[in-house]
C-alpha cells in the first residue's frame, strides 16, 4: 500500500512540474521579446543619433550648399550619407529628409542642426499595443559651422583665419584589425561611411577600397566611403589560399593537393606524373604558407623518384644453451623471415651448443642460420 502511494506522488510531483511549466513559460518567452524589442529600440535610438552627427558634420561643411543658388550635388551626397549609415537599424527615415538649418546664419562658428525622425517597428505585439507601433525616435545633432564667410571686425586687426581643408588623407589600414581601422578613418576626419560598420573587430584587414578611388596618403574628400576586406588572424582572406609545399611529392600527387587547396590557376607540367618534385616556382612569387590569390599558377621542377631506402636489418639471437624446439619461435620474432637449420637431426631434441651466425649481429633478415648442438 504504501508502494502505490509512493508511485502516485511521483506522478503527482511530475504533473505539478508540467502545470508549473505552462504557466510560466508564456510569461518568460514575452519577457524575453520585451527584452530583445528594448535593446533593439536602443540600437536603433544610438544609430539614429550617429546618423544626426554625420549629417551635421556633413552640413556643418558645406553651409553654402542650401544658400541660393545652392549645390544639388552636395545635398545628394548629404542624404546619401544619412541614408547609408541608417540603412542597419531597421528604422525609416523621413522620405524626403528635412534639410539642415542654420538657426543664427551660415558664418563659421554658428550652428548647423541636424533633425529628424523615423518610425521604428516593434516585433513584440503586447509592447506594440502598450506603446503603439511604429515608435516614434528623433535624431538631433548641431555641429559648428566651419567653411563660409568670416564675419569679424572690418579693417585692421589679424586675418580671418583659414578655412579648414575640404579633403582628409587616406590612412593604410592594411594589417590592422577592423576595429582599429575603423578609428583610423574617423580619426583621420573621414565622415564617410565606413563598412563593415560593425563586427568583425578582431579580424585583419587585408586590403581596403574608397569611393572615390585613391590610395593611402592621397587627399579625398571628407564625406569619402570606405569598404575593407578582412579574414580571421592565421585565416587568408576571401578569394586567397594559403601555398602548399609540394616538394617531395610525385608530380601526380602535387597537381592534386595544388588543386584540392582551392587553387584554380595553372599547373606545369600537365605530365611526368610518376616523378618527383624538387622544386616550386608561382606566379605571382610566393613561399609555402604564404596567402595568395586562387588564381596563382605553379611551375615545378622534377627528377626520378629516388631509391627506396634498404629494409632495416634484423640482429640475430643467442640460441646458445637454448632448446632446439624453440629456435624456430626465437629466428621469427627477431624479424627474420627464413627457417632455423638444423645440424645432426637425428639427435633432436637437443640444446644448442653452437650457431654459425654471430649472436647480436645485424644482418640481412633475409639471411640463413644453422644451429648444432
Amino acid at each position: 500500500m504504501n508502494f502505490i502511494w509512493r508511485i502516485q506522488a511521483k506522478r503527482t510531483k511530475r504533473g505539478q512540474g508540467l502545470i508549473e511549466l505552462a504557466l510560466v513559460l508564456p510569461l518568460l518567452t514575452l519577457l524575453l521579446l520585451l527584452a530583445v524589442d528594448f535593446g533593439r529600440v536602443f540600437f536603433g535610438w544610438v544609430g539614429l543619433q550617429n546618423a544626426a552627427r554625420i549629417g551635421s558634420s556633413y552640413a556643418a561643411m558645406y553651409p553654402e550648399a542650401w544658400g541660393t543658388p545652392g549645390d544639388a550635388a552636395k545635398k545628394a551626397q548629404y542624404a546619401a550619407s544619412i541614408q547609408a549609415d541608417a540603412a542597419g537599424i531597421n528604422c525609416n527615415l523621413e522620405n524626403p529628409l528635412p534639410a539642415p538649418t542654420y538657426p543664427n546664419g551660415t558664418a563659421i562658428g554658428e550652428d548647423a542642426v541636424v533633425a529628424f525622425k523615423c518610425n521604428f517597428d516593434l516585433i513584440t505585439p503586447f509592447l506594440a499595443q502598450i506603446m503603439g507601433n511604429p515608435i516614434v525616435l528623433n535624431g538631433r545633432a548641431v555641429f559648428a559651422i566651419r567653411s563660409g564667410e568670416f564675419s569679424g571686425p572690418a579693417g585692421g586687426g589679424s586675418p580671418p583665419p583659414p578655412p579648414p581643408p575640404t579633403c582628409r588623407t587616406v590612412p593604410n589600414m592594411v594589417n590592422r584589425t577592423v576595429a582599429q581601422a575603423r578609428a583610423d578613418w574617423s580619426g583621420a576626419g573621414f565622415i564617410g561611411l565606413f563598412t563593415p560598420v560593425i563586427g568583425k573587430d578582431t579580424e585583419i584587414v587585408s586590403s581596403q577600397t574608397t569611393v572615390p578611388g585613391s590610395i593611402p596618403g592621397d587627399c579625398i574628400g571628407v564625406a569619402s566611403s570606405v569598404s575593407v576586406v578582412s579574414a580571421p588572424p592565421g585565416a587568408c582572406p576571401a578569394g586567397q589560399a594559403k601555398v602548399p609545399s609540394l616538394v617531395g611529392l610525385l608530380v601526380s600527387a602535387a597537381r592534386s593537393k595544388w588543386s584540392s587547396d582551392g587553387f584554380t590557376g595553372s599547373f606545369s607540367p600537365s605530365g611526368q606524373n610518376g616523378d618527383t618534385v624538387l622544386g616550386q616556382t608561382t606566379s605571382p612569387a610566393s613561399s609555402p604558407n604564404d596567402c595568395r590569390p586562387t588564381t596563382t599558377s605553379v611551375t615545378v621542377t622534377h627528377g626520378p623518384p629516388p631509391p627506396p631506402p634498404p629494409p632495416p636489418p634484423c640482429t640475430v639471437p643467442n640460441f646458445i644453451s637454448t632448446a632446439s624446439g624453440t629456435a624456430q619461435a626465437k629466428w621469427t620474432t627477431a624479424g627474420f623471415t627464413t627457417t632455423v637449420s638444423f645440424k645432426q637431426v637425428k639427435r633432436l631434441p637437443y640444446t644448442i651448443g653452437q650457431q654459425n651466425l654471430v649472436s647480436n649481429s645485424s644482418v640481412s633478415c633475409t639471411s640463413s642460420i644453422q644451429v648444432g648442438p
